[in-house]
């Protein structure tokens, strides 16, 4: 059947033109059907407006900073700080250091003439608002030394703020809590410390733990010792002529 539109042959009985489309003879608009083809690729035009409207729709309601690496970057970094500023101790959390913040420099001394241990005086030195004075300098040493012989000190031993625990031979600065810190006084301390032949660690048989500090005549200076916890037990004659030296870091 030859189409009257474009002059196709079209085989007969067919209803439609193949190749325009349009209806041969003897057949109405509302006969005509649609090649298969048609309706498939309208459906995946369907589809692909579908997704595209989804996409949009998403990053739409998507953040501005997640499109921007460095932006997410620098959100992640401040995000980390504040974690660990919160997380750090401050120094009103920690209460008390564990020794004296500013240790090594030349502060105010206080000389109190007492029979007592070095127990005792670790104690009453704290109620006092200080600690049993650390040397940590050869400068410090001779202020200290100094400030004895301006009061007239200078037959008297003073204890300070040096032990050792119990089966160790070093020597070491101690904190509020009387714990040992810092290095070894053995060897950080030059030879205008300690006395000649010290530290012994006992004497005639007792244990000495604990530092003091007199005028040695046979050296002609002030020197470091160690002693026993207490000395006026040990040595009667030293009653009278036993201290401890507190410092304060105000």
């Amino acid at each position: 059947m030859k189409c009257k539109n474009c002059g196709y042959q079209n085989t007969e009985g067919a209803s439609f033109c193949r190749r325009c489309g349009a209806p041969l003879q003897g057949v109405s608009l509302t006969q005509r059907s649609f090649p298969k083809w048609i309706f498939g690729l309208a459906a995946i035009i369907i589809i692909l407006v579908i997704a595209g409207l989804v996409i949009f729709l998403h990053e739409s309601d998507t953040p501005d900073h997640e499109s921007n690496p460095h932006q997410n970057e620098t959100l992640a970094t401040q995000a980390s700080s504040a974690a660990s500023d919160a997380m750090m101790p401050t120094m009103d959390d920690l209460g008390d250091p564990p020794y004296p913040q500013d240790d090594g420099g030349i502060h105010r001394y206080s000389y109190e003439i007492l029979d007592c241990g070095w127990n005792e005086a670790f104690q009453l030195a704290q109620e006092a608002g200080g600690y049993l004075a650390h040397i940590n300098s050869e400068e410090e040493f001779n202020y200290i030394v100094g400030e004895i012989e301006n009061k007239g000190y200078h037959k008297m031993q003073f204890h300070i703020g040096g032990r050792r625990d119990s089966g160790d031979q070093n020597y070491y600065w101690v904190d509020y809590d009387d714990q040992t810190y810092g290095d070894s006084l053995n060897s950080s301390m030059g030879d205008w410390f300690w006395m000649i032949g010290e530290p012994s660690f006992t004497s005639d048989g007792v244990e000495e733990r604990y530092l003091n500090i007199f005028y040695y005549n046979k050296q002609e200076k002030w020197v470091a010792n160690d002693e026993p916890e207490n000395s006026v037990a040990q040595v009667p004659k030293f009653s009278g002529h036993v201290g401890y030296i507190v410092e304060y870091d105000d």
